[in-house]
């Protein structure tokens, strides 16, 4: 499965269906290879900004969310988005999920030296710690790139039993708008 987060821009990739139609204003969707069968997952809640699928694994349920946070202001407490992606969690409870996507959010521990950190970035890292989900992107990977820009945007937090079956976290460059 890809997570795309500027669905307007995009092409569908080989061997892949989108998990709902594209329309203005849509911020994010999935990309559902053809080998998962259509029983094999549902589309949970879907809004411009946040889509939650959930995937029917041999091993359980899978949640997948994800997230397009808009920017905001630098000072800004919370990332905007944070009350419907706390729903989304508070209904997922205790089975798998990895809540990936733009998130916005700066900060040294995923961007790197240098990177200055954004006071959303204490509600983010609090509420992923308490939902009990780990980061999954390694420090200063950039996952975003426009011109002469680049920085750490794009990023997956995952439920304990998940994160431990990753063994590699990475955009991959033919399937990136980098």
């Amino acid at each position: 499965m890809v997570a795309e987060t500027k669905p307007t821009v995009t092409y569908i990739l080989k061997n892949f269906r989108l998990s709902r139609p594209i329309y203005y204003g849509i911020r994010v969707v999935f990309f559902i290879h053809d080998k998962i069968l259509l029983i094999a997952w549902e589309s949970k809640r879907a809004s411009d900004h946040i889509e939650w699928i959930r995937v029917i694994t041999r091993d359980g349920p899978l949640n997948l969310v994800n997230v397009y946070n808009p920017p905001g202001h630098v000072g800004q407490p919370q990332l905007e988005k944070w009350p419907e992606i706390a729903e989304i969690l508070c209904e997922i409870g205790q089975e798998n999920v990895i809540l990936l996507g733009d998130f916005n959010c700066h900060y040294p521990a995923w961007g790197g030296t240098g990177t200055l950190k954004e006071l959303k970035v204490d509600h983010l890292l609090l509420q992923t710690e308490q939902a009990n989900l780990q980061l999954l992107n390694e420090q200063g990977v950039i996952t975003w790139k426009r011109n002469q820009s680049q920085s750490v945007i794009d990023l997956a937090f995952a439920s304990p039993e998940i994160a431990l079956r990753i063994l590699l976290y990475y955009l991959r460059p033919e399937w990136s708008t980098m």
